[in-house]
């Protein structure tokens, strides 16, 4: 990553991707299926406060993330229901932009 950030702000975090589907019974089914892990990531927190997606929907963000770019988790959204799990947190996210060198992601926490 060509951010610089002091070691003491690094989280190692995972990516996580929501799926449903449907058994031969047709019952709903949710698993979770790891897109990437161990991914060096600052996650700061903001002053809660509701942000316009693409389709004029609003979401509510809670942190950014900074992390080294992640290909598999931009083409997902807004798709996908990804969840970012540090040691103590998990958090859905939000939003990418994705810079090249890195990528900056709007984060809700969820617990």
């Amino acid at each position: 990553m060509n951010l610089y950030i002091p070691a003491s702000d690094i989280s190692t975090v995972s990516f996580r991707q929501k799926v449903s589907s449907q058994d031969a019974s047709f019952n709903y089914t949710t698993s979770t299926t790891t897109l990437a892990s161990d991914v060096e990531a600052d996650i700061q927190p903001l002053a809660a406060r509701l942000v316009e997606d693409q389709t004029g929907g609003s979401y509510r963000i809670t942190h950014r993330m900074f992390s080294p770019a992640d290909s598999s988790v931009v083409s997902l959204l807004p798709s996908s229901v990804i969840q970012v799990v540090d040691a103590s947190r998990t958090y859905q996210l939000r939003g990418v932009k994705n810079y090249g060198s890195h990528m900056e992601s709007d984060l809700e926490e969820l617990s």
